[in-house]
């Protein structure tokens, strides 16, 4: 990875995901667009991925931002600037042999982990429902815009 070279936030420099409880490597994104309610109140966006063997790299543009290149179906990544993620291959990192057999998985996960975790300690949360699992299934209509 190449701190710098990109318009995110480096957030871990180890990509092997047996470590570090499999967090592996990440930048996060400095658009506040990118992703939440925002993301929703802009109709959305895309994001593209330029993979050589050098490289790795990540762009995301809002629907009113989305290059031409892309909506015709020839996409030319040279043209789009700084990405929000650059992962620099070379002797350290050999991009063809560290990253294969890749799959996208998205995931809208209301009760996870993390929430269903703190969802008592929370004293906003807390006085809603006793646990997260009641307050999503009493409440599916919070969740239209998920």
């Amino acid at each position: 990875m190449t701190a710098g070279a990109d318009s995110g936030t480096v957030q871990n420099l180890q990509c092997d995901s047996t470590l570090d409880n499999g967090a592996g490597c990440g930048i996060q994104s400095n658009n506040p667009v990118s992703y939440g309610t925002s993301f929703n109140s802009i109709g959305g966006g895309v994001y593209a991925t330029e993979w050589t063997s050098d490289f790795i790299q990540t762009f995301f543009f809002p629907r009113n931002s989305i290059p031409s290149d892309i909506a015709s179906g020839t996409p030319n990544p040279g043209t789009w600037g700084v990405p929000q993620s650059l992962f620099q291959g070379g002797s350290t990192c050999n991009i063809d042999a560290e990253f294969a057999n890749q799959n996208l998985v998205f995931d809208t996960t209301f009760c996870g982990d993390w929430a269903g975790n703190v969802w008592a300690s929370d004293p906003v949360c807390s006085v809603l429902a006793p646990t997260c699992i009641d307050y999503v299934a009493g409440n599916p209509g919070a969740y239209s815009n998920a």
